[in-house]
Parts: structure tokens; C-alpha cells; sequence
């Protein structure tokens, strides 16, 4: 359903460039190319103006040159200034591009400050153009939450952390941070903005305490954000959440809680203010869906909607007496209970319980436990066994009621389709498909049993793999090591043992190989100061099935040693003394990629992880699966993408003799060419048709301004029309002066103050003042 968002509020999307690329005058570096990050910003855009009915002249867009300094700081200046939005207004600010990080200019080494780089960023002597600080941003917002309310929204899809940009993983393209060299001009860049203010302004941007705004960013401050498939990461999570929560039941708390997870990276939420509603209630549905409730025979309120209508379990609602009530004088508050496809029943969150006769009203106020997985059936006849297969297992197992049908495939974690006569699952969660792999490689026959146990054993395999407890600064400090062993010759070599053939196959995140009969193993290194207990699970994307590789000796009662000790404590898996077998890889024909994800969960404590486990449901030997979902004391996790290849990629190939680049390189090269002008065209022509609706925005503007000037002027021209005329003696002012001396003495004949540009405020005066001549003319 579609929502509406306050006739007053304004909504700024500001994006860095998306193609910084070198050039052959020394004004900007050669930082990387970001190919996405255009694509956010129109993403955010569309997602605005279809979902949330916002017009078009209220967003205002940043690309490219446009995302200059300049513009960047005006666009935030301007908000303060905007005499559309009124105090508590709901104002998102979005942010696409590189951010980074330099030294102050202080003495203190450990306050790095954060900045965001603008296109025309440049270090050079004499041309420098600085990044733009965090503490410019916060005296800005600051600024606007003293004449617009605290009512803003703050998205940041970059990454900071210059510990980040200085690892291995600097040299991903797909990272959206940068390494910077400082300037002094970068160290005190803006002082007249944060330096003068006579309150306090965050030290920090991303901190406790921040009252201004809500800030919601991308990643940890010691993690980088990636952009993967023409869309950043968390982009792409964040919209989908928007569009599959209504915001009216998300507080800014919750938005983490919600979101799909997204590998490598632990967004952030920080405010005061962040236990609001999303946008502070202030974006609602045109008609917000009311329940009918009954008191059943048992007692139990009965409400006359279920999973089919999106709501998930543990969900709230207020109960109200009759429709005149709502939304003022609530009887209570009840939460989801047990939930069925078309019903559900409720549960008082007090004690005091709630009464009411014959039917009373139900209004959702909090979205409820986030969703198993997210299904997308196609509307067509022949899919209807699926949506009974769904049914007949959302009526057999309270714990698969969290499976939500999404209203399209973009925002589904899965879809099915029918094909060869089979059901078949096509993955859309980016987390898996970014990686090549886009379907589950079996299907089931098209009958409400074999459907049910595999939608079962889909919602368990993703529940299970989008489980997590991440702790950024305790993840960063295991050490996650993947080896190709070495089989020892039982007759020649003295060590029986297998070990590890270098270079660990666990680069930027991922570990990518050639399919092969040779066993691997892992191992892990602790550097915290805690003691952990690691289990360790594959996760097959291609039959769902999880198969543990390592888990932590029980001891019942007893003391149990620590496998993996604290202060540089470490682990071997499939080789050493880790106890466990090496494993090994195989594809399935007639797969040419395979990828499956290793998932290491570290407790503080001994647990009892076996409910995780289960078998293929395409298999005949498939066993039971436990799928009761206990809470674990689990301190973190990591989720590492397992990249299998029948054949290896191809890197440029030159010839021997003179180290020219092979004609198959060259096609290469201009097929990926053509692909990034045809992007580039298809940039181009999005951002034309951006400037063509803001100058249709504009001309519709100013025609009502010079509409309404219009019947003014001709009621004041009037006026002075019915006057004795003093004669041009008298008045001072010839006749043929008098149209301009009306014009300049009356208020009314200049426009009302709109933010422009210095050319367009200069061209339009002369049209306004044109038109004006004329009109007075025609009037005498």
C-alpha cells in the first residue's frame, strides 16, 4: 500500500560522484570508480515518489557535478531556510558515495575526523577543494533542527574508517571509502560554520547523543561498505525494508532488527531520538487497515486478518470499541499470539485484560518479529498449489508463521516458478545471488506435500543463515584463515600430518577457488580478551542443506577446555589437533558455480548448536529437522561466502614474445567498454529526465506566482486608477513613467523569495519584471 508524506516536508538526496575517475588535469585524483552509487540515489528517489506518493518538487537530487561541495553545503543551508517546511516536518537526507577520514589538527591523534568527499575534491597546491567534516554536517543539521524541528532522518551508505581503506580490502572496487592525503585546508575546512556557534555541536557525526537527527550508516566505523550487482548493499536492504514494513509500525530502533543481513557489514543507529516511529509518524497510509476483533468461545480475542495480510507474529495492536474511537481512546494494547493465514488470535500485553461486546476495531502500531523469509508466488492459476502449500504449512507449524508473501520479486528473499513441470526456487536475496549463483539446482513436483517440506526447509535454512549477533569490535579481532592442505606421502614423508599450503584462499571477505579432489581446512585466531567457543556450519545454497564442520566438545556437568583461548589463542578445522575432518568440495553437472557460505558462531559459553543442522529436503535419505528456535548466549558470528568454480577466471592474457595484449583481452576490454557507456547513456538519461520534472516543477511554480501577482496587481492598479489623478505636475512623474513607478513602489510586484541560483534568480527577475510592464500597460 501506498503511503503519503506530510504536504510540508522536503526531502534532500545527496550522492557523491559515481565515476571519479583520473583525468588529464591534475584537479582530482585518481580515486576508484563507484558504479553504483547514481543508481541508490534514484533508487531512493523512485522508492519516494511510487511507494510514499512524495511530488517530485519536494525531493530535490544530487548527482554527479551537482554533488559538488558547494552544492552539497547550500542543499543543507537551504533546508534551514525553506519556508515549505514547517516545524516538525519529516526531512531525509541520503547519502551515496565515498567517505573517508583525516588527522586533526591537534595534537590528540586518536579523534580522527570523519569526512565525506564531494566530486570536486582536490589536495592539489593552490587548487585545493576540502572534504567535507563531520562536524560541518553536524552544526548544519543543527542549524535546521533550530527552525525545522528534530524531525530528520540522516542515511549514510559510505564507510569512514580509514583502518578499512588501509587493509587488503582497499584494492575492492566495490568499497565505498578512499584514502585521503590531508590538507590544512581539509583540518579546518568550514570553521566559520562549526567554529562560531554558541552551542554545542557533536564532536563526533557518528556518536551517542546526537539530537539534532537520527543517523542511520551503512557499517561499523572499523568496516567498509560494498557495492555489489548496481546497488550498494545496504542501499538495497534498507529500501526493501521501507517498502515491506510500513513505516508507521518501525521505530528507528527496529530498523536494524529488520533489515536482511548483510554480510561483512553491521549497520548503525544512533539518537536520542531513535526509539521514535520511523519519520516520527508523520508518513501514515491514506487509510490505515483496521481489523474486526471478536472474543472467541475459548475467551481469546479473535482478529479477522493473518499472515496474508502481512502481519507476523509478536505484532501489537490497539483494540478500540468502535471506529469513532480510533485512534484517540484505545481500550489496550494486544500482541500476536498465534497466527494463521486469514486470523490470529491475540494476547492482552497487560494484565489487565480487555473487554468489549459483540466487535470492536484492531489498529497494528508495531511491526512483529522479523520475517523467516520473504516468498514470492506469481498471481497465476498455475501457482496456486504453492499458496496452499504454504497455507497447509503456516496451519502444521506455529514456528514457520513468519513466512511473509512480498507483493513483488525485488523485495522477496525467494521466488518460485514453475518450469519443465517442476516447481523450482529462484533466489532474490542479494547476499547469495551477488555471487553468481541465482537458483536452488533442484525442484519438487507440483503437490502440497513435497512443497510444504521444502518451503519448511527454505525458511529453516535462511532463518538459520540470517541469524546473527554481530559485535563489530569482537568480530574484528578473529583472524579467519582458509587453506588447501597437503596429503602426506604415508611412505616418504616423516610428518604423517596434513598442513596448510599457503596463500590463505580467504581474501576481501570471500574465499574463491577452482573445484578440485584436494581437502582444505581452516583456522581461526583469537586476538580478544575473551574466551570462545566456536561452532562452525556450511550452508549449501544449491539443497539446502547445513552440515556442521566443527563443533565445541560437551561436558555436562563437567569443566569443558577452552578451544579457542583469548590473547592470540588458535584453532585448526580439517587439520592439527582441532579434532575435526578436512572437508572437500564437489559441483553437481551441470553446474559451472557453486556457493555456499560458512557460518562460525563464537558463545562465551558451551551451547547445544544441533538444531542448526539439517538434511537436503531433495534427498530420499532426508531425516527429521528441529527447528525449535532457542535463544543462544552467543557473542558473534561470521558469515563467509564459499565461492566454488569448475573453471577459473580468466585474467588478461599477453603474448610471450612482445607483451601485447591478446585479441580475446581486447574483446574483453571493449565488450566492458561498451557496457560502461551504455551505463554511463542510461545514467545520462535518467538525470535528463530528473531536469526535465524540475523544470516542469519550477514552470508550474512560477506560473502560479506570476497568476497570483497578476489578480493582485490588477486590484491595486485599479485602486489607484479611482484616484483623483494629480496631473504630471503634481505627481512628479510623466505619464508614460508611471506604469514603472507603480511597479517600484509596490510590494507586490516582487516576487515571493524562492532559492535559486544567481542566473536563474537573475533571469526571472526580468522576465517577472517584463511581464509586469506589460500587464500595467495593458491595465492603463
Amino acid at each position: 500500500m501506498p503511503f503519503m508524506l506530510s504536504d510540508r516536508s522536503l526531502i534532500v538526496i545527496q550522492r557523491t560522484e559515481a565515476n571519479i575517475e583520473p583525468t588529464s588535469t591534475p584537479l582530482r585524483p585518481p580515486y576508484r570508480s563507484l558504479r553504483s552509487a547514481v543508481e541508490d540515489a534514484l533508487s531512493f528517489k523512485d522508492t519516494l515518489e511510487n511507494h510514499f506518493g512524495v511530488p517530485p518538487d519536494q525531493i530535490r537530487t544530487l548527482l554527479n557535478s551537482s554533488a559538488s561541495r558547494s552544492g552539497i553545503l547550500n542543499a543543507f543551508r537551504s533546508l534551514a531556510s525553506d519556508s515549505r517546511i514547517q516545524k516538525g516536518d519529516p526531512i531525509l537526507i541520503f547519502y551515496a558515495g565515498h567517505g573517508s577520514e583525516i588527522p586533526p589538527n591537534t595534537k590528540n591523534h586518536n579523534a580522527k575526523i570523519q569526512v565525506l568527499v564531494p566530486q570536486d575534491y582536490c589536495s592539489d597546491a593552490g587548487k585545493e577543494v576540502p572534504a567535507i567534516p563531520d562536524r560541518t554536517i553536524g552544526a548544519l543539521l543543527s542549524n535546521i533542527a533550530d527552525s525545522k524541528g528534530d524531525n530528520i532522518t540522516v542515511v549514510f551508505d559510505c564507510c569512514h574508517a580509514a583502518s578499512g581503506t588501509r587493509s587488503s580490502q582497499s584494492e575492492d572496487p566495490q568499497v565505498r571509502s578512499v584514502m585521503l592525503t590531508p590538507t590544512t585546508k581539509d583540518q579546518l575546512a568550514d570553521h566559520e560554520i562549526w567554529g562560531g556557534r554558541s552551542i554545542t555541536t557533536p564532536k563526533q557525526f557518528q556518536h551517542m547523543g546526537l539530537r539534532s537527527h537520527v543517523l542511520i550508516a551503512a557499517c561499523a566505523s572499523t568496516e567498509t561498505c560494498r557495492e555489489i550487482g548496481g546497488h550498494g548493499l545496504f542501499s538495497s536492504a534498507f529500501l526493501r525494508l521501507l517498502r515491506t514494513c510500513s513505516p508507521d509500525k518501525l521505530r528507528y530502533s527496529d530498523i536494524l532488527k529488520h533489515m536482511d543481513v548483510i554480510p561483512g557489514q553491521n549497520p548503525q543507529c544512533e539518537g536520542v531520538n531513535q526509539n521514535r516511529t520511523l519519520f516520527n509518524s508523520m508518513v501514515l497510509a491514506p487509510q490505515r487497515l483496521c481489523f474486526d476483533v471478536t472474543i472467541g468461545d475459548s475467551g481469546k480475542i479473535i482478529l479477522a486478518g493473518g499472515a496474508v495480510h502481512g502481519i507476523m507474529q509478536d505484532a501489537e495492536f490497539a483494540i478500540f470499541k468502535n471506529a469513532e474511537s480510533i485512534p484517540h481512546t484505545p481500550l489496550g494494547v494486544c500482541e500476536v499470539d498465534t497466527l494463521s493465514p486469514f486470523s490470529a488470535t491475540l494476547k492482552p500485553s497487560s494484565f489487565d485484560g480487555i473487554s468489549f461486546d459483540g466487535t470492536g476495531f484492531a489498529l497494528q502500531i508495531k511491526a512483529g518479529s522479523k520475517e523467516d523469509m520473504r516468498l514470492y508466488i506469481p498471481p497465476e492459476e498455475d501457482m496456486a498449489i504453492c499458496a496452499d502449500a504454504w497455507i497447509s504449512l503456516m496451519q502444521r507449524r506455529r514456528d514457520f508463521q513468519n513466512i511473509l508473501l512480498a507483493d513483488s520479486p525485488e523485495d522477496a528473499h525467494v521466488e518460485l516458478r514453475l518450469e519443465n513441470g517442476k516447481i523450482v526456487f529462484i533466489y532474490r536475496d542479494p547476499k547469495i545471488t551477488q555471487h553468481g549463483l541465482d537458483r536452488v539446482l533442484f525442484g519438487v513436483e507440483p503437490e502440497i506435500h513435497d512443497l510444504s517440506r521444502a518451503l519448511e526447509s527454505m525458511a529453516h535454512f535462511l532463518w538459520k543463515l540470517n541469524l546473527t549477533n554481530n559485535n563489530p569490535e569482537v568480530m574484528s579481532s578473529i583472524d579467519f584463515e582458509f587453506y588447501r592442505l597437503h596429503e602426506p606421502d604415508f611412505d616418504n614423508d616423516e610428518n604423517q600430518e596434513m598442513s596448510p599450503i599457503s596463500p590463505n584462499l580467504y581474501q576481501n571477505g570471500v574465499v574463491d577457488f577452482v573445484v578440485d579432489d584436494e581437502p582444505y581446512g581452516i583456522k581461526l585466531v583469537n586476538n580478544s580478551e575473551y574466551d570462545f567457543y566456536p561452532y562452525l556450519f556450511y550452508f549449501d545454497n544449491s539443497d539446502l542443506s547445513i552440515a556442521p564442520y566443527y563443533e565445541s566438545p560437551s561436558s555436562g556437568l563437567y569443566f569443558l577446555d577452552v578451544p579457542l583461548k583469548a590473547n592470540g589463542g588458535s584453532l585448526t578445522i580439517g587439520y592439527g589437533t582441532g579434532g575435526a575432518a578436512p572437508f572437500s568440495y564437489y559441483l553437481r553437472y551441470p553446474q559451472k558455480i557453486d556457493v555456499g557460505y560458512l557460518k562460525l558462531f563464537l558463545c562465551t559459553q558451551p551451547v547445544d548448536l544441533s538444531n542448526i543442522s539439517q538434511f537436503s529436503p531433495f534427498e530420499n535419505s532426508r531425516g527429521p529437522v528441529d527447528t525449535l528456535k532457542t535463544t543462544v548466549k552467543t557473542w558473534g558470528t561470521i558469515l563467509v561466502p564459499v565461492t566454488q568454480r569448475r573453471h577459473p577466471l580468466q585474467p588478461e592474457t599477453h603474448c610471450v614474445q612482445c607483451g601485447s595484449i591478446s585479441a580475446k583481452s581486447l574483446d574483453l576490454k571493449q565488450t566492458t567498454m561498451i557496457h560502461n557507456l551504455e551505463y554511463k547513456a542510461e545514467i545520462l538519461a535518467k538525470e535528463i529526465d530528473i531536469l526535465h520534472k524540475s523544470a516542469a516543477a519550477e514552470k508550474e511554480f512560477y506560473e502560479r506566482e506570476l497568476s497570483e501577482l497578476k489578480i493582485k496587481l490588477q486590484g491595486r492598479v485599479e485602486g489607484e486608477t479611482n484616484r483623483p489623478d494629480p496631473g504630471p505636475k503634481e505627481s512628479g512623474h510623466q505619464p508614460q513613467e508611471q506604469a514603472s513607478f507603480v511597479a517600484k513602489n509596490h510590494p507586490i510586484s516582487q516576487p515571493k523569495k524562492r532559492p535559486l541560483s544567481s542566473e536563474k534568480r537573475q533571469r526571472w527577475s526580468s522576465f517577472v519584471k517584463r511581464f509586469i510592464h506589460i500587464q500595467l500597460k495593458r491595465v492603463a
